[in-house]
């Protein structure tokens, strides 16, 4: 079973995630929900708490592990790995370019981009607190987070299986705890408690999908159910975002999940437009290339400015931002919106089809051939892309 109008809320969380991080100095850059909306990539873990736990929660075994992580890995690393591929080249770019004169605020392969937190990011580790920031693509935080949250899953599976959701409740409080004792920006927590965070998130996605497979599945829930949700979440996310309230996010997103699991409202039938739905397909790449698009389109709009074409570089709420105002009025600036937007879902798109489809159904192949090997045998009837689930998060990542 694939939720399809889960799926769909996935791709617009993806798509806010990526305005939330595009430094042009837009219209609504400055609302509360806009401000707050890096609070999405707790929705992405509830979410895949909920997906993972209907896929394997009934049928995860000890002999079964290897093989489960292994799936998870191809899921994760493909993309992951071609965009810091691409991000590498364009350091190597810039570095030729340093040379010949040209300026973009920064040298290559320093801070972020140094080669030992390249390390960190090809091994998982970068949401672990081993770097000062977040490094290389940065919204690739909460994918390594959620890699290992897949070992810990596998973990309570084999210790506590019968106990699923008494264990779930308890990680899930002791990480909000954590967070609450530990973390400056209360759930704005990314490369230093990025791990944690994802705990709480997708443990109470567990949680939240025992309940609605005991209690709600088959069942009709009020009309207004969906509605009331998409309010919460949205007034939550505006009112809560950099507060202490901002904990409560995994409880909010659970409802959410709650609400549209069933499908059967008048808001998931909108959500199964053919746009939404190609939107949560591409959700996982749209989330891991957005930040590079940003990185190309920033280093552009330094060397427009340090060159003396336009003054495009303004500074806004401390960081570097892009004003295109003085060349085109204000308008441009929410034409610019609009055009990243479009540029990093087509992109999304392509990555899609040409790596992340062909990355995860090389794994996936050489998952079920291991398994049949261990067997013995073959195993009729086995999809060689697994289970249908949703694609992590990022990940963004908070800022």
């Amino acid at each position: 079973m694939r939720f399809v109008a889960l799926d769909s809320i996935r791709g617009v969380c993806a798509i806010l995630v990526c305005v939330f991080h595009l430094p042009v100095m837009f219209y609504l850059r400055d609302s509360a929900f806009i401000e707050h909306s890096f609070l999405f990539v707790d929705f992405f873990f509830v979410l895949s708490g909920f997906v993972i736990c209907h896929a394997y929660g009934d049928r995860l075994t000890g002999a079964q592990i290897p093989f489960f992580l292994l799936r998870r890995f191809g899921r994760l690393w493909p993309l992951h790995a071609f965009v810091l591929c691409v991000l590498v080249l364009l350091q190597l770019a810039f570095l030729i370019l340093h040379h010949w004169g040209m300026s973009f605020g920064r040298e290559p392969f320093e801070g972020r981009w140094d080669l030992t937190a390249l390390g960190l990011d090809i091994l998982f580790l970068n949401s672990f607190g081993l770097w000062h920031d977040v490094t290389w693509n940065g919204p690739a935080w909460s994918i390594s987070a959620e890699f290992w949250v897949y070992l810990i899953f596998a973990a309570v599976m084999m210790a506590a299986a019968t106990r699923m959701v008494a264990t779930a409740i308890v990680l899930s409080v002791t990480a909000l705890a954590v967070i609450f004792a530990l973390s400056p920006d209360h759930m704005n927590a990314t490369h230093d408690l990025g791990l944690v965070r994802c705990i709480a998130g997708f443990f109470a996605g567990v949680c939240t999908y025992r309940v609605w497979q005991r209690h709600l599945a088959g069942h009709n829930l009020w009309a207004g159910a969906e509605w009331m949700a998409a309010l919460l979440a949205v007034l939550f996310v505006s009112y809560c975002g950099k507060t202490v309230w901002s904990l409560a996010a995994p409880l909010v997103f659970s409802l959410v999940v709650l609400a549209f699991a069933a499908e059967r409202g008048r808001l998931s039938r909108l959500l199964s437009v053919a746009p939404l739905r190609a939107a949560g397909r591409w959700s996982y790449s749209i989330y891991m290339v957005h930040a590079t698009v940003i990185f190309v389109l920033i280093s552009f709009a330094r060397l427009v400015d340090a060159g003396g074409f336009a003054p495009i570089m303004s500074t806004f709420a401390g960081d570097l931002a892009i004003d295109l105002s003085p060349v085109g009025g204000t308008a441009l600036n929410e034409a610019a919106v609009f055009a990243y937007v479009g540029v990093v879902v087509a992109i999304a798109a392509l990555t899609y089809r040409f790596v992340e489809t062909p990355g995860r159904k090389f794994v996936n192949g050489l998952a079920n051939r291991w398994e049949q090997t261990r067997a013995g045998k073959s195993v009729p009837g086995r999809n060689v892309n697994g289970p249908a689930q949703p694609l992590p998060p990022a990940s963004p990542a908070g800022r």
